[in-house]
């Protein structure tokens, strides 16, 4: 599973695509954990390289996750039996963030300004 598949079948669904469809590609099963904290869940029971594609196409800026209501999973017809999130920190036991995978860059993401070249830059 590369992350170019995995960035088609986001794009042939609609941009809004849950870990409850994910799950559901050719080779997406497996017995590992997608975290995006210490115990906050996105899912579970997906393979390793599902896993790596995810990762590496939100650190490119190609995919971002933003939370949505749990009844969307139900929808999809999957959910996980843990507590909900609340509110996102570390949890001493693991909590289930329902997410949906986005096209593009986090729009909330703080990106860094642009160093200006170094003969531009004022020096204090």
């Amino acid at each position: 599973m590369t992350p170019e598949a995995v960035l088609q079948f986001i794009k042939e669904r609609g941009d809004n695509v849950t870990f409850a469809e994910l799950s559901r590609m050719d080779g997406a099963s497996g017995h590992y954990v997608f975290e995006l904290g210490e115990n906050v869940v996105c899912w579970s029971g997906i393979s390793k390289e599902l896993c790596d594609a995810l990762r590496d196409l939100r650190e490119a800026d190609r995919i971002h996750f933003a939370s949505t209501s749990h009844l969307t999973y139900l929808i999809d017809g999957a959910t996980l039996n843990l507590p909900l999130v609340k509110r996102v920190r570390a949890y001493r036991k693991p909590h289930w963030l329902p997410v949906v995978v986005k096209l593009g860059p986090d729009p909330k993401k703080k990106r860094a300004a642009p160093r200006a070249p170094e003969h531009e830059r004022i020096k204090e």
